[in-house]
């Protein structure tokens, strides 16, 4: 970050323009590391981060991420099979029945992932939450007349967001127990 901004964004040795992405990506990363500290749930950030990252630009969730993260996520969680079971069907079946023109594959993955480290009731306000991301996010690109109803967006940088908020500020819980009372 402080040698993007001493050398004026652009390379040291060529000069060649460099994208605020990079800075940008590695200033998130520290803030959330910081927040997270050390454990199980920042092996997850960096994992989710990753996902991110690739699914934003290519819309495409790596396997070679997606597999190990459910997988190890399955071993620090294995009580939350049933919400990651559910969360994954659930985006299973709208991958099969829109035949993948509305979620793919990676989405299912990621909602895995979810299922595991947020187990329930937290992992249906994520997904309730990455919904309402999405849209907003959407419905500015329309706004902006720099996408239409029929573009295809990243739904992976959603699931994520949804998943480290969930996991930093478990809001749901706190939510029913205020509701209980």
């Amino acid at each position: 970050m402080l040698s993007f901004i001493v050398y004026r964004a652009r390379c040291r040795y060529c000069q060649a323009k460099i994208s605020i992405q990079y800075p940008l990506l590695e200033l998130i990363t520290g803030i959330l590391f910081v927040l997270f500290g050390w454990g199980w749930n920042l092996i997850f950030v960096a994992i989710l981060l990753v996902i991110f990252v690739y699914d934003a630009k290519y819309m495409l969730v790596p396997d070679i991420i997606a597999i190990p993260g459910m997988i190890l996520a399955l071993i620090i969680s294995p009580e939350n099979w049933e919400a990651a079971a559910l969360s994954g069907g659930f985006f299973a079946f709208l991958v099969l029945i829109s035949r993948e023109k509305w979620m793919g594959w990676g989405d299912a993955e990621i909602a895995i992932i979810m299922g595991f480290l947020l187990g329930f009731p937290e992992i249906i306000f994520a997904l309730n939450l990455a919904f309402v991301l999405g849209s907003i996010y959407g419905i500015i690109l329309i706004a902006k007349k720099r996408r239409s109803l029929k573009s295809l967006i990243a739904f992976g940088p959603f699931l994520v967001s949804a998943t480290i908020i969930c996991l930093k500020f478990p809001i749901l819980e706190k939510v029913l127990a205020w509701w209980n009372y």
